[in-house]
């Protein structure tokens, strides 16, 4: 049995040679495209298709068939209640209106190997939990 110090270990590995190995030429981008330069440049402040006056707060209700006997998305055995991955922030946010475009949520910057084999993100320093802790790499990990 692997103990979970060890298998963290050897997750961060890769991550860290990665970072470490990245070729010379790889700069860090705020989005990427798989067809071309990003719509959005450095810096926008939000997607075309969201409206800023759109009123803020309220509540929302979701209903979906079928049962669950966990809210942790993250299980391999069990049922996941549907939808629960919507309180998660991702690493990268996909555009709805780009195809095939992920731009930086919990990860300001990304980089990536010329041949694509290896992927490295800073973090966003302003990135925090519900309850004000800083994401950390220690979280992504997790």
């Amino acid at each position: 049995m692997i103990s979970t110090q060890t298998l963290k270990a050897l997750l961060t590995l890769p991550v860290v040679a990665a970072a470490l190995l990245l070729p010379a030429g790889a700069e860090e981008q705020h989005g990427l495209s798989l067809f071309g330069d990003p719509k959005y440049k450095r810096g926008f402040a939000r997607f075309d298709y969201v409206n800023p006056s759109a009123p803020k707060g309220g509540s929302v209700s979701l209903s979906a068939f079928g049962r669950f006997d966990s809210f942790n998305p993250f299980i391999i055995k069990g049922s996941v209640a549907a939808n629960v991955s919507l309180i998660y922030d991702t690493l990268t946010k996909s555009s709805l209106d780009e195809p095939g475009s992920q731009y930086g949520l919990v990860a300001e910057t990304v980089s990536h190997a010329a041949d694509y084999s290896s992927v490295s993100f800073r973090l966003n320093p302003t990135a925090q939990f519900h309850d004000g802790h800083i994401i950390d790499a220690e979280d992504v990990i997790w």
